[in-house]
């Protein structure tokens, strides 16, 4: 213990401003790991709505921003008019991910919940998980039946199973009789944007409420207009798309281009392959500048130790024992490397819930997320092999260094 820490001690510490330069490069290579892996594990993730739908003969919808901020004011009867003609005509799926209520009662004193709409063959393509009690139904008539809904781990603490719940301005300000918990989301639920996958919301403190015929022909605005954006058209035909096309700018003054979800995923991975490229770049340009100091350093620490090290060899210290020595310093040192990034992650939770973001709030194990946790051991034992590495450099350099003029000085 008394020779590693000599020479931990001579060879690093007593260079501090170096010491604390090799500390912030496996500092930013652990983080930058982690960053990549993350991206790579959520946009798989972000992707799987899009890879079950690529099964099925259907276009998505989508709007250039351009053509959005030109669209006319639409009256909602105009809209519900438009979904009519869909009903009529077309097997097609619509959603509303953006709504968000004030009023519903949580343990963490939310100022405001979010509100997922689906209609059924949206809420079938998401194929969310239910932890507890029954999917969504939609065969119920709006100021008749209760209106079922499904809640978030978080809100299941203030809900169960049956209560009903009062939730203000739903389905755009037009307020239905009652809504009751049909069942508990998974914990740690989320969704994506289907055209940025990496992306992601959690729905913890979320709402998933229907979206049937009778509430589409007679839903506000927000909801009718929003759900005209990825529009599912489930057709094998070019025409009947040309068809709705037309339609939607008569109806709505703007253009609306259709997708298959083989183009859609085409254009996330090239994306996505771009960005990777990027990240490889910046990692490998990391590990060699963390190289060639550790090198350096080595060369240094050689040069001024000659006489320390010619002694230590001839009182039994041996090259083993020396891979022993800097293997250990650098296991500890990524391991403190292994904690910090821990400890970022758990902040960056915490805030979520301080900061009462919902979106964002999650439980995990110690409020980390299970594939963090996966991520993080991986780069621990990529770190032992990064450790090996630098171990074989440093000792490589020392061995050039004919020790036996330090006996002679």
């Amino acid at each position: 213990m008394k020779r590693f820490i000599f020479f931990v001690d001579e060879i690093f510490i007593k260079r501090p401003l170096l010491f604390s330069v090799i500390f912030m490069l496996f500092l930013l290579l652990n983080s930058f790991t982690y960053f990549s892996i993350s991206t790579l594990m959520h946009a798989e993730r972000g992707s799987e709505v899009l890879n079950r739908l690529s099964n099925n003969d259907v276009y998505i919808s989508n709007m250039k921003v351009k053509d959005f901020h030109n669209m006319a004011p639409i009256s909602e009867e105009s809209a519900q008019d438009f979904y009519k003609y869909l009903i009529e005509n077309y097997k097609f799926g619509v959603k509303h991910e953006g709504s968000s209520v004030l009023g519903i009662k949580n343990d963490h004193n939310l100022h405001n919940v979010h509100v997922m709409y689906y209609d059924e063959n949206y809420y079938n393509t998401y194929q969310f998980k239910i932890q507890k009690g029954d999917d969504l139904y939609f065969d119920f008539k709006p100021n008749v039946d209760p209106i079922p809904i499904l809640i978030g781990e978080g809100l299941s603490k203030t809900y169960n199973i049956g209560d009903i719940i009062e939730i203000p301005e739903t389905y755009g300000g037009n307020d239905f009789n009652e809504y009751v918990v049909t069942g508990i989301l998974e914990r740690d639920s989320r969704i994506s944007n289907m055209y940025l996958p990496i992306t992601r919301q959690y729905l913890n403190y979320s709402i998933i409420m229907p979206l049937n015929d009778d509430i589409l022909t007679s839903a506000a605005r927000d909801i009718t207009m929003n759900g005209i954006h990825d529009l599912l058209i489930f057709t094998d035909s070019e025409e009947d798309i040309k068809a709705v096309q037309e339609k939607m700018k008569n109806r709505f003054g703007a253009p609306f281009n259709f997708y298959t979800p083989e183009e859609n995923i085409d254009e996330v991975n090239q994306y996505l392959k771009i960005g990777f490229t990027i990240q490889l770049v910046i990692f490998a340009i990391l590990f060699i500048l963390l190289t060639v100091l550790i090198y350096w350093n080595a060369s240094i620490a050689s040069r001024l130790l000659k006489k320390i090290f010619a002694v230590n060899f001839i009182v039994g210290l041996s090259y083993k024992e020396l891979r022993i020595i800097l293997n250990t310093f650098f296991i500890v040192l990524l391991s403190l490397n292994t904690i910090a990034l821990i400890v970022a992650l758990k902040l960056v939770s915490y805030e979520s819930y301080v900061m009462k973001i919902d979106s964002s709030m999650v439980f995990g194990y110690f409020g980390i997320l299970p594939e963090s946790w996966l991520i993080i051991g991986g780069i621990f034992i990529s770190n032992l092999l990064i450790s090996f590495v630098l171990t074989e450099i440093m000792v490589y350099k020392f061995k050039k260094i004919p020790f036996t003029l330090g006996v002679f000085e």
